[in-house]
């Protein structure tokens, strides 16, 4: 019963606002004067909020009791400025990190497409004239030469023994037993 009367009020309301609004439409001045109506009775409303606040406040609080409010108040909003700054830091850091992510990416693919175009243009791989010179000795001449070469290895300056082992000459020390006889291991 309660309901079929809450329903019923909400159907008169609302035919209310119809009959208003159509009426708003059709008439300037019951236009003007509606909205002059309403605006007195949302001030007075205002006032009357306004007047019961004061009130209460200054009726019940005392000066130690605003302070210790404008304290509570003041760290409310340094607490929501602080969570404001913190979330707007989070979601640029969260941009940057996702803008960094892109930039790899693209630095990767025109890696690639550099790649590409140098692949393209040079289809055999490059070999130093040395190894060339080299890979088209016979065995005796670099067995002859690799005999000089350790021959002279004391002399040779710095870095130069590793530069031969990249070239595939190996100058380090080759421990062959002084006696020509097999040990006993080796029967």
């Amino acid at each position: 019963m309660v309901a079929s009367k809450k329903f019923s009020r909400q159907r008169s309301n609302e035919k209310y606002r119809r009959k208003t609004q159509l009426k708003r439409l059709q008439s300037k001045v019951f236009n003007a004067k509606f909205k002059a109506d309403q605006n007195s009775r949302q001030r007075k409303c205002r006032q009357r909020k306004k007047e019961a606040q004061t009130e209460t406040a200054s009726a019940t609080m005392l000066p130690s009791a605003q302070t210790g409010l404008r304290t509570v108040e003041g760290a409310k909003r340094r607490r929501a400025n602080t969570k404001k700054l913190r979330d707007e830091n989070e979601k640029l850091l969260k941009e940057v990190k996702k803008l960094k992510n892109e930039n790899a990416e693209m630095k990767k693919i025109l890696s690639e497409q550099r790649l590409g175009i140098t692949n393209t243009v040079d289809t055999t791989p490059a070999l130093s004239p040395t190894k060339l010179l080299i890979g088209n000795v016979s065995p005796a001449v670099k067995r002859r030469a690799k005999r000089r070469l350790l021959d002279e290895k004391e002399n040779l300056p710095r870095g130069s023994v590793s530069k031969l082992k990249k070239l595939g000459i190996n100058l380090s020390n080759n421990y062959i037993s002084s006696s020509s006889t097999p040990s006993t291991l080796q029967k």
